[in-house]
C-alpha cells in the first residue's frame, strides 16, 4: 500500500485541526461545502481512501484504514482536535 497524503481542504493558519474521513466511495468532494463551514473555525484536512490512484491497493481492513491515516496525520505532523467520518468513514475514525 502506498503512504497517504494528507490533503489540505481548508487552510488558514495556525488553528486547531480537524480530519474528514470519506465514505466508501472513497472521495473528498462531498466535503468540500462542510470544509468550507468548519474552516471557519479549524484548519481542515482530509485523506482520500487507498486504491483510488493508479496503481494503489484498495485497504484490505477498517484498521488498516485507520493506520494509513494516522500515518498521514503523523507525516504532516498534525494532530487533529476534532475527526469526522461519513458513512465509512465513520467507522474509521
Amino acid at each position: 500500500m502506498t503512504a497517504a497524503a494528507l490533503f489540505p481542504l481548508v487552510r488558514r493558519g495556525r488553528r486547531p485541526a480537524c480530519l474528514l474521513l470519506p465514505g466508501s466511495g472513497g472521495g473528498l468532494q462531498p466535503y468540500f461545502r462542510l470544509a468550507g463551514v468548519l474552516g471557519e473555525t479549524y484548519d481542515v484536512y482530509g485523506v482520500p481512501a487507498a486504491g483510488l490512484g493508479p496503481g494503489e491497493e484498495p485497504a484490505a481492513s477498517v484498521a488498516a484504514m485507520a493506520d494509513r491515516a494516522v500515518a498521514a496525520l503523523a507525516a504532516a505532523g498534525v494532530v487533529p482536535s476534532l475527526v469526522l467520518g461519513w458513512s465509512l468513514g465513520g467507522v474509521v475514525g
